[in-house]
């Protein structure tokens, strides 16, 4: 099963694995790039890769949509037996103030 697959039976639409897909881009050409897979990762590592996307201005509202697939994808590693963690749960960045949806 792929990771696509993966979002589909957990009934992702098709517009939220088109995101996903993009934003794990970052992802793996981080992993790419450093020489490391994603299956061995540790959390220490993730840090690293936050700190690869701050170096690139972006923002952390952008840095916690690019953590939420990467977190998926590690549990997709997990429900395929190739992790038996995922480093990536409760990873988000810090400091984001959220608007809160007032009900009439």
């Amino acid at each position: 099963m792929t990771f696509t697959d993966y979002l589909k039976q957990k009934q992702h639409s098709g517009c939220t694995i088109s995101t996903y897909s993009k934003y794990l881009d970052y992802f793996t050409s981080w992993l790419l790039q450093e020489h490391l897979s994603a299956d061995v990762i540790s959390y220490t590592e993730l840090l690293d890769f936050i700190r690869w996307l701050q170096s690139m201005n972006k923002s952390k509202a952008l840095i916690n949509a690019i953590l939420c697939p990467v977190r998926h994808y590690f549990n997709y590693l997990v429900s395929a037996e190739k992790r038996a963690d995922n480093p990536a749960a409760g990873l988000f960045m810090k400091g984001i103030i959220r608007r809160r949806e007032h009900q009439q």
